[in-house]
């Protein structure tokens, strides 16, 4: 049996008496958050274990959730899709040296950000008692949303479909190697790989899922580790393909890398391929909007037509825009360059910076929101 306790709670346990549960409101502070405490009153003994949002709680007091490293697949399964495909037709505007080092650095420094994200998301659990509660807005408020172990499986699959396309796409381009290698022509180092640069930012953005993912987990604190290990499986899958592709095709590759595979049976697998990728990690990625769209119409937190409506819109919606747009490419640079440094570079900076300034007023009892110039 699991209870669902947006708070901390306190289990009572006595050699002559079951367990039983009370709510606690009272902050959580760095210690108590590391020792749990511990006291005895008439002869029966209270630990008071600190949880996180809705976090899973078994019949034997036991806290449920996913590991770091299946969370590291949730951000892999996140991040990695359309940026497959679209990621070697950048290093055609970038070339070879230039792609590379973009990769590198846009890698290490969302990872950084993504760091500083869940550093965020602990010290405002740790300061404030209603971030460890249901919340529908898990980035703009930094509150969570546990998504439940059952969507370990979806995970799965898309990251399994997103390698078997990678795999694809490998063999394609073998097969075209004695073809085209030799014919292909590569760009010069100019200041125009600076337009190639939008695609390598939407590739590797994904911030706004984080939150989510970190509440899912038994031990949150562990979400560091399950961003730094996504990435760099994200930054393996993409490299190997994106410097090979454009070693054997050059600047002839136009929007897809599936394109320009001169095998047809390749390319349909490839494309199948990701498109269960796609459908499946959808889930994922549109969560943080469904959430936010449902506070915005008051839907009630449990399946009734209501969600099923807004849930069903936001998709059409989503396919309306897939089907008026013909080009992709275009659609990744423009939002590569404008919000995606936003999600994903200066807000998860700035929470963190501006958290930590914030000063305690113990006289209003409340956190005291710095200034820009302070």
């Amino acid at each position: 049996m699991i209870k669902r306790i947006p708070m901390s709670i306190d289990i009572v346990s006595s050699e002559n008496e079951s367990m039983k549960t009370s709510l606690s409101t009272d902050p959580i502070s760095k210690e108590s958050k590391k020792h749990q405490p511990i006291t005895k009153t008439n002869g029966i003994t209270t630990k008071t274990l600190h949880l996180g949002i809705e976090s899973g709680i078994s019949s034997n007091g036991q806290q449920k959730g996913i590991g770091w490293f299946v969370a590291s697949m949730f951000i892999l399964g996140d991040l990695v899709g359309g940026g497959v495909v679209a990621m070697p037709v950048a290093f055609a505007e970038t070339g070879f040296v230039m792609g590379i080092l973009f990769m590198i650095i846009i890698c290490a420094i969302f990872v950084t950000t993504g760091w500083l994200l869940a550093d965020t998301w602990e010290i405002m659990r740790e300061r404030w008692p209603e971030y460890r509660k249901h919340c529908r807005k898990p980035f703009s408020e930094m509150a969570l949303r546990s998504m439940g172990k059952q969507s370990e499986w979806v995970i799965v699959i898309a990251v399994v479909c997103t390698v078997i396309t990678i795999v694809m796409i490998f063999v394609g381009i073998s097969l075209d190697f004695n073809d085209c290698y030799y014919e292909a022509q590569y760009s010069d180092i100019s200041i125009n790989a600076i337009l190639g640069l939008g695609i390598f930012l939407f590739a590797f953005n994904g911030h706004q899922v984080f939150p989510t993912v970190q509440n899912d987990m038994h031990n949150p604190t562990d979400f560091k580790k399950s961003v730094l290990v996504g990435f760099i499986f994200a930054a393996l899958l993409y490299m190997p393909l994106s410097a090979y592709a454009f070693l054997v095709y050059g600047v002839s590759m136009a929007n897809s890398v599936i394109d320009s595979v001169q095998t047809a049976w390749i390319r349909y697998a490839a494309d199948l391929s990701l498109a269960i990728h796609c459908i499946l990690a959808i889930i994922i990625i549109v969560n943080p909007i469904n959430l936010q769209l449902e506070d915005t119409f008051n839907v009630p937190h449990k399946f009734c037509l209501k969600r099923v409506i807004v849930r069903t819109s936001l998709l059409l919606l989503s396919l309306f825009v897939c089907l008026s747009l013909p080009n992709f490419g275009s659609v990744m640079n423009l939002f590569g360059s404008t919000t995606v440094p936003c999600t994903c570079v200066i807000l998860p900076t700035l929470y963190n910076i501006y958290i930590k300034a914030a000063t305690y007023d113990k006289k209003n009892d409340a956190w005291i929101v710095p200034t820009f110039r302070e």
